[in-house]
C-alpha cells in the first residue's frame, strides 16, 4: 500500500535512479517493483469485496495447506515401517499434531470477518489523510487475521512528498518536501515535527490494530525513513524502529551504533530470524 499520489521529479535533478524508487518499497524482484495501491475502496473490494472472492480464496488457501499436510503424513507412514519403536513414538505425536492442524483448517474461523468499509472521500490527497491510512492498516491487519497474507508494506508517503501537506489534519502550512529541507528554520522545523507525529501516530494505529487482534506476539513490525536528515540528504544510521511482543526478540532496546552500518544489513538480519540468508 502507498502514498496518496505518485511523485515525479525532473530527470535532471536525480538523473542516477529512478522515480520508481521514490514510490516504491516493495519489490518482486531486483528490479521489478510491485505497484501500491493507494485506495482504501480498492484495497477493501481487493480484500473482503462484496462477492465471495474472499471466501474461495480462504477455501484455496486451505485446500493448499491441507494437501501439504497429506503428502507429509503419507511419508510419515513409510518412515515409521524403517524406524524404530522409538522413533514411531515420536512420528506418531508428529502425525497427532499435524491432523490437529488440519482439523483446524477444516472448522470455519470465527475470528475472520470483514473490518467493515470506509465511508469518507479520499479524492483529496490532503484532506482525511490520517483516517486514509488507518483504512489501509486496518483491512492489512483483518487480511492478516483471515490469511489472506502474511505480510504487508505501507508507504506512509512517497519520499519526496512535496504535494502533501496533510492541511486536513495539521491545518494550513508547507508541503512535506519543503519542511524536510527546513533550511533551520525554526517555524518549518516545528512543522516538520507535526508530520512526523502524525506518522508515528499511524504507526501507533497499527501496533494498536495488531495488538487488539491477537496478532502483535507473531509480527515484526519494521518502520523507517529513506534518510536521516532530510535537509542534508543523509543517508548514515537511518533511524528504524522494531516493534513487536514476541519473547524472541529484546525489545525496549535504544541502540546506537558506534560506527556506520548499511540498512541492508539490518533487513538481512530480519530475514535470517525467518529461516532466510542471504548474502549483502
Amino acid at each position: 500500500m502507498g502514498g496518496p499520489y505518485y511523485h515525479e521529479h525532473p530527470g535532471s535533478d536525480h538523473p542516477t535512479y529512478s522515480h520508481l524508487y521514490m514510490n516504491r518499497i516493495s519489490w518482486k524482484t531486483d528490479s521489478s517493483p510491485l505497484t501500491p495501491q493507494t485506495d482504501p475502496y480498492s484495497i477493501y473490494a481487493n480484500m473482503f469485496g462484496a462477492s465471495n472472492v474472499a471466501k474461495r480464496q480462504l477455501l484455496y488457501l486451505n485446500a493448499n495447506k491441507k494437501s501439504v499436510l497429506d503428502s507429509v503424513v503419507g511419508e510419515l507412514v513409510s518412515i515409521k515401517n524403517k524406524t524404530s519403536s522409538e522413533g514411531k513414538i515420536a512420528l506418531e505425536e508428529y502425525e497427532t499434531s499435524l491432523r490437529e492442524i488440519e482439523n483446524n483448517l477444516q472448522k470455519p474461523d470465527p475470528l475472520c470477518q470483514s473490518p467493515g468499509g470506509p465511508t469518507l472521500n479520499y479524492s483529496d490527497i490532503n484532506l482525511n489523510y490520517v483516517n486514509r491510512i488507518e483504512q489501509m492498516q486496518r483491512i492489512l491487519v483483518f487480511a492478516i487475521k483471515c490469511d489472506l497474507t502474511n505480510v504487508g508494506t505501507i508507504m506512509y508517503a512517497p519520499a519526496v512528498s512535496e504535494l502533501m501537506n496533510y492541511a486536513g489534519d495539521l491545518g494550513t502550512g508547507l508541503g512535506h518536501h519543503d519542511v524536510a529541507h527546513h533550511g533551520d528554520i525554526i517555524s518549518e522545523i516545528d512543522r516538520l515535527k507535526m508530520v512526523n507525529c502524525t506518522h508515528i501516530g499511524l504507526l501507533k494505529n497499527l501496533i494498536n490494530l495488531l495488538k487488539t487482534n491477537g496478532l502483535l506476539a507473531n509480527s515484526l513490525v519494521l518502520y523507517g525513513s529513506d534518510m536521516s536528515n532530510g535537509n542534508l540528504h543523509l543517508q548514515n544510521n537511518i533511524p528504524t524502529l522494531l516493534c513487536g511482543e514476541g519473547a524472541d526478540l529484546k525489545f525496549a532496546q535504544d541502540i546506537n551504533l558506534s560506527q556506520e552500518e548499511t540498512h541492508s544489513k539490518l533487513l538481512n538480519s530480519i530475514l535470517s530470524l525467518y529461516g532466510i540468508n542471504l548474502q549483502e
